[in-house]
């Protein structure tokens, strides 16, 4: 049933194939943007150590390039005006900071360790959960909460195969499937732990479905609901105190992103970006291209910033194009497409992240 991650693939594969024709030039060959940087791009290679962040312009325009020996950098979520990332495959984290600073780290007390899950976490720690293995025919993962000097605070083991975590006081909320290894079955879960009274509260749902990107609203948790193709149809509201499951939001698109944003809903419907104050009546606000995969979003100061990829990247002046920064002001109903074009480097995963001068 995992297959959420299938359409990075493919387009990794067909990048890769990009990049090995195309030219390389070093950026000290080029010249760059002297314009402040408008947003970062932070691209890792699936199965090795190597990525970067590379700064652009509001044009598209390259400012700054910094190399990472970091390898896929995958799962992120925000923390206030912080991004934190976490690498899949490998034990290799970072904080990025709206001025392009940051801080890397690894959990546990080697980096030998595997990657991650989900990540999240607070002005004093990280929250994560760790990929495990097979015990007693189920997938197992690791909670690990440790704090920014390394020292880890909790440790729990769960039931569960993770997609996403979210924070709420005391409380991480996560949001996955449990696994029946030997019946190859999948069954949406979620989990409530709380962290001051180490107490875990667990509920299972329907067969094929795998519950993914979480978000809190009036003491509500929304969530994606996957299939067992990886496609989200629809959306599940629970009880964040009981867990339980009230009602279901269906739509006849696939889902690829959805924000909650001063009381009222926005959506991605296949590639097209929609309010809605009802959950009934969609007011389209934004089309994407044809052939457009959303790969990344995030709201943000009253931005909706979305990366996009075509089926058709093309190589320009020794860079290639690997899609589209849409940015979507949700106060003045004004947006802005951004060209990203990088150097022939490893670019599997690709997360955005705005300076300040983009806000």
């Amino acid at each position: 049933m995992k297959t959420t991650r299938i359409v990075p693939l493919l387009f990794a594969a067909v990048l890769a194939v990009a990049f090995a024709l195309a030219s390389v030039v070093l950026f000290s060959q080029q010249k760059p943007s002297d314009k402040p940087a408008a947003y970062y791009i932070i691209h890792s290679d699936l199965l090795q150590k190597s990525g970067g962040i590379t700064a652009i312009d509001q044009e598209g325009s390259i400012t700054s390039v910094q190399s990472l020996k970091m390898q896929d950098l995958f799962h992120y979520n925000l923390i206030d005006h912080q991004l934190i990332i976490g690498g899949a495959r490998s034990n290799n984290h970072l904080i990025l900071n709206q001025d392009g600073t940051f801080s890397d780290f690894f959990l546990l007390d080697s980096p030998r360790y595997t990657g991650v899950t989900a990540i999240t976490g607070t002005d004093d720690a990280v929250i994560a959960v760790m990929n495990g293995n097979v015990e007693e025919d189920t997938y197992v993962n690791l909670f690990v909460a440790q704090d920014h000097s390394g020292q880890v605070l909790d440790k729990k083991i769960l039931e569960i195969y993770a997609t996403d975590i979210l924070l709420d006081k005391d409380t991480a909320y996560i949001s996955g499937a449990y696994v029946d290894v030997p019946n190859s079955k999948w069954t949406g879960k979620m989990i409530g732990y709380n962290m001051k009274t180490q107490t875990l509260q667990e509920r299972l749902f329907d067969v094929d479905l795998e519950y993914d990107t979480l978000t809190l609203h009036q003491n509500q948790l929304y969530c994606l609901a996957r299939d067992g193709f990886g496609a989200a149809y629809s959306i599940d509201i629970f009880n964040k105190d009981t867990l339980e499951r009230e009602d279901t939001l269906t739509f006849p698109q696939e889902i690829n992103a959805f924000f909650i944003y001063e009381n009222t809903f926005y959506y991605v419907l296949g590639n097209t970006l929609y309010q809605s104050n009802n959950h009934k009546e969609l007011a389209q606000l934004y089309t994407l291209p044809d052939n457009s995969a959303v790969e990344y979003s995030l709201l943000l100061d009253g931005h909706i910033y979305l990366f996009y990829r075509t089926n058709d990247p093309a190589q320009r002046q020794s860079q290639l194009h690997l899609g589209t920064i849409l940015d979507y002001d949700l106060n003045s109903n004004t947006a802005q497409s951004i060209p990203v074009n990088l150097k022939g480097k490893s670019c599997d995963n690709v997360l955005i992240f705005p300076a300040k001068a983009a806000i």
